[in-house]
């Protein structure tokens, strides 16, 4: 299993964030949600 995240909700547009420390992988994981959202 994998967390990711945060995930942030309730804003006019979608936004997320990520730490300073985070992998490649985790910014691939996290454009896709983003993608996801803004649909």
């Amino acid at each position: 299993a994998q967390a990711i995240g945060p995930v942030l909700q309730g804003l006019a547009k979608p936004a997320n964030d990520l730490s300073r420390g985070c992998s490649a992988d985790d910014v691939l994981h996290m454009i896709a949600i983003t993608v996801n959202q803004a649909k």
